[in-house]
């Protein structure tokens, strides 16, 4: 939490937004249900409007998100913060390779 919340801080302080920070600080809050949706939205509009070509969040998604979900097929974690990352980087309408549970 700490790590969010100074990031955010440093952002804010620092000048103009960052996309990265304010993904992840989007995802973060949104997982923890900590804040209002539209308060989360403006973050991931904030996010949109500084990388319109969607370069800055790329390997987060695919490096971490999506590894995570391979790699912890069974965890509610990893599929709760991934479908989040889709849902806010705008990807979740490219083809994906499934991941699901082993039941």
């Amino acid at each position: 939490r700490g790590m969010y919340d100074r990031a955010m801080t440093y952002m804010v302080h620092r000048g103009p937004d960052n996309a990265f920070v304010l993904f992840s600080y989007a995802i973060f809050v949104s997982a923890l249900c900590e804040d209002d949706f539209a308060v989360i939205m403006d973050y991931v509009q904030r996010a949109h409007a500084v990388d319109p070509h969607k370069e800055k969040y790329r390997m987060a998604e695919v490096g971490f998100f999506r590894q995570a979900t391979i790699e912890q097929p069974n965890s509610a974690r990893a599929m709760l913060n991934y479908a989040l990352c889709l849902q806010f980087y705008g990807t979740c309408l490219t083809w994906r390779q499934r991941v699901a549970p082993e039941y």
